[in-house]
């Protein structure tokens, strides 16, 4: 499978290579369609407050949906369409520091088919109607709070830059939708297993070709390609409880995706863990060392330190009648101080293309502020030295590090996001010898057994799936009914021990577009309390043969 997509990949690259021309015409075309709606935009502010800066973003994208169950097809839908997004600023770029948000409903303009210049026009010429209202809103608002005010620190609103410019003419790739639909129906039978009430493979695969344009001049180009294979079973304990998981992979090119033999392993192996929990016992209440694994660690770093990494400016909103709301991560007051052990480092890398061969997605050269992307050292020796930074300016900053993105369609202006995140151990301990590690850190704490959680419903408000594993003998014995623990940013300077299985997770948390390096790590200590969830109703009907 490997091979054949391998080859997949060359052929439509030769393609694209024989339509170079074709498609630097297309983006002329586009960007000219742009521009053109630049200028009319711009000419709309002839008035105090005057539009000061305008971003448009034309995505063209095409979509593919399938599932599978027990070998069978189930769902396959493939959609294109083309979204046209608008981000204004009106007032003085001198204006203040009181950096005013405010979430739009269905600003996003969105037409089905191809991507066209008539459409692209159109679909601006209705996104920039809709922000520039929502802008000339939020600067009143924010003339209202400025005026409410006694004193304020006064910073650039919006700093300047020279704009930067990447422009790479692209064309659609061509799906594999064959051999996708094959990995589809092939995982679903491997996993399968007659103790599983349910076994789905869900394969869905994205491209998204950006074109970014500002009224500063800064312009490029951006093609993504998100394919991720999910597997999720559904099975009851013996008592009637019900549990479920899932696992994602997920991969940034199709050539980066592993052979249709590997996913079926790698199915079978899922369903097989998953298939224990039928004869599992449910957990007690338990505090001391827990081994995250995979999916879980992942899960926990995105959680802790990515969240709250994000936007660490503080963003107001208008609440209404004269009261102000402030927003702002728990990182931005965290500068200088202890965030991590001192084992570790975090940096964010957007120039770093791949990790260990794959494609990262969450790789950049631009951010949608127009600013050239920056390597960031966050973290060093477990101190937080660093921030993403826009060019809405606080205390300390003098420019932005190339960071802002746009929420599109929801927000009118960037805030800050670390998107390609490496997290580094400076001591690691070989795979094969964790385990083992685990179990002497538990006896070491007095315990008798500690627990394991692979799952990455660790961040779900509901029950997860755990591993327990006795501290003396090694033995595993699965375990259902526990609550996920709570994870916090104390939570990171709990990690005690990593494994050198350092792995790249594309699109954590449902988010197209990031990604992060991480290790299976060992938390000194965390909570974990009984479900208290009652067993349903057993079946009745015997299961068919199948």
């Amino acid at each position: 499978m490997k091979r054949f997509l391998t080859f997949t990949f060359i052929f439509s690259f030769l393609i694209l290579g024989a339509k170079a021309n074709d498609a630097g015409i297309k983006t002329a075309a586009v960007f000219d369609a742009m521009q053109k709606e630049m200028e009319r935009t711009l000419s709309l502010s002839k008035t105090a407050p005057k539009i000061h800066f305008a971003a448009f973003q034309v995505k063209d994208i095409q979509n593919l949906s399938i599932i599978a169950a027990r070998g069978g097809l189930v769902q396959e839908i493939k959609t294109n369409w083309v979204d046209t997004d608008v981000s204004l600023r009106v007032g003085d770029k001198k204006e203040d520091n009181s950096f005013f948000q405010a979430y739009i409903f269905s600003q996003e303009e969105r037409q089905e088919g191809a991507l066209s210049p008539d459409g692209i026009r159109a679909g601006l010429w209705a996104a920039s109607d809709k922000s520039y209202k929502v802008a000339l809103d939020i600067y009143s608002r924010k003339q209202g709070y400025k005026n409410k005010k006694n004193t304020e620190e006064v910073y650039d609103d919006f700093s300047p830059i020279t704009p930067a410019q990447d422009i790479i003419p692209y064309e659609n790739s061509i799906f594999p939708t064959e051999e996708l639909k094959e990995i589809a129906q092939k995982t679903s039978a491997a996993g399968a297993l007659k103790k599983l009430e349910k076994f789905n493979t869900h394969v869905s695969a994205k491209e998204i070709i950006s074109y970014y344009l500002s009224s500063e001049g800064a312009k490029f180009t951006k093609k993504n390609i998100y394919v991720q294979i999910s597997f999720y079973a559904k099975a009851r304990t013996k008592t009637g409880f019900e549990f479920d998981d899932t696992k994602t992979l997920s991969y940034a090119a199709f050539e980066d995706m592993p052979s249709l033999e590997e996913f079926e392993k790698i199915a079978l192996n899922f369903a097989e863990q998953i298939s224990l929990f039928v004869e599992a016992k449910k957990g007690e209440a338990f505090i001391g060392p827990i081994w995250l694994e995979g999916e879980a660690s992942a899960q926990m770093f995105e959680r802790t330190f990515i969240n709250n990494i994000h936007n660490t400016r503080k963003i107001t909103y208008d609440a209404g009648g004269g009261n102000f709301q402030y927003f702002l991560r728990e990182f931005a007051l965290k500068e200088n101080l202890k965030v991590l052990p001192v084992n570790f480092e975090v940096i964010d890398d957007p120039l770093q293309k791949t990790f260990n061969g794959k494609k990262m997605s969450g790789a950049y050269n631009i951010d949608e502020e127009g600013s050239p992307a920056q390597t960031l050292y966050l973290v060093k020796n477990g101190i937080l030295k660093d921030l993403p930074k826009t060019r809405s300016l606080i205390k300390g900053q003098r420019q932005t590090n190339g960071h802002a993105f746009v929420n599109w369609g929801v927000q009118l202006y960037a805030t800050a996001r670390a998107l390609n995140l490496f997290f580094f151990p400076h001591d690691t301990t070989p795979k094969e010898e964790f385990k083992q590690k685990f179990m002497d850190f538990c006896k070491a704490e007095g315990l008798e057994y500690c627990y394991k959680i692979t799952s990455k419903n660790i961040i779900e408000e509901g029950d997860i799936l755990a591993i327990k594993i006795n501290a003396e003998t090694g033995e595993e014995t699965p375990v259902y009914g526990l609550k996920a623990p709570a994870l916090n940013t104390r939570t990171l300077r709990d990690i005690k021990f990593a494994a050198d299985d350092l792995t790249l997770y594309n699109g954590m948390g449902g988010t197209l577009g990031n990604s992060l390096v991480a290790p299976s790590v060992i938390l000194s200590e965390a909570e974990l309390t009984p479900s208290q969830t009652a067993p349903s109703a057993k079946m009745l009907v015997t299961r068919p043969n199948i």
